[in-house]
């Protein structure tokens, strides 16, 4: 049997003053996510208990039945690596890294929530599309970053029909 992914979740991380190298970070990164992962097993967090494991770029969590994989994005990291005038081979690759796994995720959620909450049937609109591919069993070879797009294009510019809307109350 295929297990799912977990579903993802990000916590940011924030310094008004933060180290000036990376191995810092990732050690504040690191010890974050221990720490996270005692209180949630001693039940110390409201509202989420169950098995917690922590690794090095991530917390995995069972809650409820539901697999989450918790990572923590500190953009202190990027300013660092950012700043470099000649980066080398390993920093170019944790850039690369860093915006692959933390920084697009978040800018597709921030789109697609901005499109939901600006056409209000785009969400049920997803949905049908993620239903769709699932019922014709495309959904492990397209991700839902691939079909929100869609939808949002659609939505945003709906020629030659109409936008979809939410039907009219009778």
């Amino acid at each position: 049997a295929q297990s799912e992914a977990p579903i993802a979740a990000q916590i940011r991380f924030e310094a008004a003053r933060g180290p000036a190298d990376v191995a810092p970070v990732g050690a504040a990164k690191c010890a974050m996510l221990l720490r996270l992962a005692e209180g949630i097993e001693a039940g110390k967090v409201p509202g989420l208990s169950g098995p917690a494991a922590a690794y090095p770029a991530h917390l995995d969590l069972g809650h409820r039945g539901y697999s989450w994989r918790i990572t923590v994005r500190a953009d202190q990291e990027l300013r660092i690596v950012d700043s470099l005038a000649a980066p080398s081979a390993e920093a170019a690759a944790l850039r690369r890294s860093l915006v692959a796994c933390l920084v697009a995720p978040a800018t597709h959620h921030a789109a697609s929530s901005a499109v939901f909450a600006r056409h209000p049937a785009a969400g049920g609109t997803a949905r049908l599309a993620w239903r769709w591919t699932a019922a014709h069993m495309l959904s492990g070879a397209l991700r839902e970053e691939a079909l929100e797009p869609s939808v949002a294009r659609v939505s945003g510019h709906p020629l030659p029909a109409h936008p979809p809307a939410p039907p009219l109350p009778a």
